[in-house]
């Protein structure tokens, strides 16, 4: 994989910073070290951290319905020509949300290991291991494990890379092309925009 996800995390999470999709995390950090919560500055906060790995689940299931409709490559709706479509671009989503987090959290991200090229293969019960992993990754936030939240969080990302390779027949042309165009996409939208912008 040609892409540096250091490199895409920081963009990733700066464009959520400029979005305001961390808002309520800084405004709850604030309040805590201001009032003399029982946390520090450096602490997260598990109520909003386990809403942005929903937030992951959400985009695990949308790739799954592109999967159900058979759109596993980028594609465009007539009616929205701007926003790019399919199995492929749903797992840049979530790549993006997982990275993130990741470095928001300050978690060391490196790139992919050769070695899992692999691993897993093109079924949708990869999408089903992947809501697995997040499940596993809420109940160590709830331990407040953050040992165990970087552990699973980076073979989480690490298994929708590959998988991506895998349903784009072992290539990764297709899978960096969608990162690409939905990145520059998600740089157009509103502030704070949709339903589910936390």
């Amino acid at each position: 994989m040609n892409t540096n996800l250091k490199k895409l995390a920081v963009e990733v999470h700066q464009t959520a910073i400029d979005l305001e999709w961390w808002w309520k995390y800084d405004y709850w950090k604030e309040k805590m070290s201001r009032y003399g919560g029982a946390l520090t500055p450096e602490d997260p906060c598990p109520d909003i951290l386990a809403a942005k790995l929903a937030l992951i689940h959400s985009e695990i299931s949308e790739a799954y319905n592109e999967w159900s409709y058979g759109h596993y490559s980028l594609y465009y709706k007539p009616d929205n020509p701007d926003k790019p479509e399919g199995v492929i671009v749903e797992l840049a989503d979530v790549l993006f949300r997982a990275l993130d987090l990741r470095e928001r959290l300050g978690m060391k991200i490196g790139t992919p290991v050769d070695v899992l090229l692999e691993y897993g293969g093109s079924s949708p019960d990869t999408l089903c291991m992947a809501h697995n992993m997040v499940s596993d990754t809420v109940e160590h936030l709830r331990r407040n494990d953050m040992h165990g939240v970087e552990t699973q969080l980076a073979l989480f990302t690490e298994m929708i890379c590959f998988y991506a390779y895998h349903i784009m027949n072992k290539s990764w042309e297709p899978f960096e092309e969608a990162i690409q165009k939905k990145m520059a996409y998600n740089k157009t939208r509103e502030i704070r925009h949709g339903g589910k912008a936390l």
